[in-house]
């Protein structure tokens, strides 16, 4: 992990590993299963929530560029491609 995502050279992990972790131990009652099943539903949502945060911010990020690109150029037909990448980024943000 030494160098991040930057130093990663492409190599992945093939197979079924030999042992995989029980998430449930074969003692756990009802209760302690249901809790396990409530934490993993939390995590998956805050995930997705963060994802989704992350996403409509690179949405308004790019519109605003598009909008400043507008009033930096004299060519109309590129500040038309510009209005219309705006407007498309805005419909975006509107899964």
């Amino acid at each position: 992990m030494d160098g991040g995502i930057l130093d990663w050279s492409y190599k992945t992990i093939t197979g079924i590993p030999e042992r995989r972790p029980e998430l449930v131990a074969e003692a756990a009652d009802v209760r302690d299963i249901l809790m396990l099943a409530i934490k993993l539903e939390k995590g998956s949502h805050d995930f997705y929530m963060v994802a989704r945060d992350t996403a409509i911010y690179k949405e308004i990020a790019s519109q605003a560029f598009y909008i400043a690109g507008q009033s930096k150029t004299q060519d109309p037909g590129a500040k038309a491609l510009m209005k219309e990448l705006a407007q498309e980024e805005l419909r975006h943000m509107g899964w």
